[in-house]
């Protein structure tokens, strides 16, 4: 019983580490093409222009794990 919890915990922190990756890279893409970008000032820490709404991503990750290991019984 404890081997087939791990099994959909790990399948399910699988599918969210793929989605979380890809959705974030999408959003980074298109943040980049819209100019969505958090230009440096004084206060800033990066020195280049940074992608805003990368959190997208994560959330998305996140939430798709969930569904994940709902769906799988978890």
């Amino acid at each position: 019983m404890i081997l087939v919890a791990t099994w959909h915990m790990a399948l399910s922190l699988g599918g969210a580490l793929v989605v979380g990756c890809i959705a974030t890279w999408i959003v980074a893409a298109l943040t980049r093409r819209l100019g969505l970008l958090d230009r440096p000032n004084a206060r800033s820490a990066h020195t280049t222009p940074t992608p805003t709404a990368g959190g997208l991503g994560i959330v998305a990750g996140f939430w798709s794990g969930m569904a994940l290991l709902r769906w799988v019984g978890g």
